[in-house]
């Protein structure tokens, strides 16, 4: 699911593997700010921030770690600046069996 904004948080199940939660359309995105919330009791989240520049290139993983690692029911916040992007995708991986995750994001347009 590609989308601008999601508001209010949608629930995504997360596998012990490489899922996406979302992707965000910020080609008219100055700033974005996302919000995942890891709603299980035992497992830890590790979320990955990746971006592509233009709509035919690969994703490739950032450097941002705000989302890194998400402690069991707790929740994690970052804005990202868009200014050079075409999509953001937010990628997850739980850290047993699987776990629903919630994720929101607001975003801020570009200022021309």
């Amino acid at each position: 699911m590609t989308t601008k904004g999601i508001d209010p948080p949608v629930t995504v199940a997360v596998a012990p593997t490489s899922t996406p939660l979302a992707t965000f359309d910020v080609t008219q995105t100055g700033t974005l700010t996302v919000q995942v919330e890891n709603t299980d009791a035992a497992q830890t989240l590790a979320c990955t921030v990746q971006r592509r520049a233009t709509l035919t290139s690969d994703f490739v993983d950032t450097t941002v770690p705000d989302l890194a690692s998400i402690a069991p029911l707790a929740s994690a916040c970052v804005d990202l600046d868009c200014a050079a992007n075409t999509d953001i995708r937010i990628v997850g991986v739980a850290s047993g069996a699987g776990l629903n995750a919630t994720i929101c994001g607001r975003d801020r347009p570009r200022l021309r």
